[in-house]
């Protein structure tokens, strides 16, 4: 698959995948999954953050007039965090290219926003999601993922998310 996330299949289906004719939704049936995609209010608040000139940092610097610096807000995402775009981008291309059927899982190992992103946009949009976090994660991302209903599988903390 093409996405970091991985998609729940049977073990009888991936046993036998190449065995079995492959059933695809039409591309009617995934264009109404995008279009609903598109219309959830989350989905509607990921991006568009503002731009913010730092005039007062540009003058400590002393940079001349031709310079401007400027910061991105992405903390106003729904999530909190630039990761939001992330993971819609790839629900979005899981659902494109039938990957994420309806009513699979979403599985990720995470230890950081993109959990949260996935857990979220999972309980906006009706994707059960699972995550694999380190059990030294912080109780306020243990409290978040919860929150938006993602079950969490705890890994062993010396060997991260890849645990």
């Amino acid at each position: 698959m093409k996405n970091s996330a991985l998609v729940e299949q049977s073990p009888a289906r991936r046993s036998t995948r190449s065995l079995l004719p492959v059933q695809t939704a039409s591309q009617p049936e995934i264009a109404h999954r995008l279009r609903a995609i598109e219309e959830a209010a989350v989905v509607q608040s990921i991006g568009g953050t503002p731009l913010v000139r730092l005039r007062t940092l540009e003058r400590h610097l002393g940079l001349p007039a031709s310079i401007e610096l400027h910061l991105k807000t992405e903390w106003v995402n729904p999530g909190g965090s630039i990761k939001d775009r992330t993971a819609l981008s790839i629900v979005r291309a899981a659902v494109a290219s039938n990957d994420l059927k309806p009513a699979q899982r979403l599985i990720d190992a995470t230890s950081g926003n993109t959990g949260i992103a996935y857990a979220m946009l999972g309980a906006a949009l009706g994707i059960p999601v699972t995550l694999v976090v380190p059990d030294s994660a912080s109780l306020e991302r243990k409290t978040t993922l919860a929150a938006y209903g993602a079950e969490v599988v705890f890994s062993d903390p010396y060997e991260g998310s890849d645990g």
